[in-house]
């Protein structure tokens, strides 16, 4: 059965994609900083869930250890931190453009060839 790795998934996209795999009959896999956020979806589509954080490259190299070898892998994280901007936090703001693309771009790659993290060109 092929696999799917789903990293910063949530109730949009992501979801929509993890639905559509699971009806496709891939094993789907969900990594999100909240994994409680991840349990409807889960129990509809029959895909385990793995806490990590995307802006840790140790996270994100152990959520791939974990998976192993997957055909799709799609990368979506977002933070976001709100408020005027005069007045935002800066370490906050550092959080919010911090991520690890390189880090699943260079995993995905390694394993199986191509993948596309968001805003990318198609190939890494």
């Amino acid at each position: 059965m092929p696999k799917a790795l789903i990293i910063g998934a949530g109730d949009g996209l992501s979801a929509s994609l993890a639905r559509l795999l699971a009806r496709e009959g891939y094993m789907v896999a969900l990594a999100a900083r909240n994994t409680a956020k991840l349990a409807a979806l889960a129990a509809e589509t029959g895909a385990a869930t793995h806490a990590c954080d995307a802006a840790d490259a140790a996270q994100v190299a152990a959520l791939f250890e974990a998976e192993g070898d997957a055909e799709v892998v799609v990368y979506n994280p977002s933070y976001r931190t709100r408020g005027p901007i005069a007045g935002l936090d800066r370490p906050r703001c550092r959080r919010a453009s911090r991520s690890a693309p390189s880090v699943a771009s260079s995993r995905c790659a390694r394993r199986r060839g191509a993948c596309w993290p968001p805003g990318t060109a198609p190939s890494c």
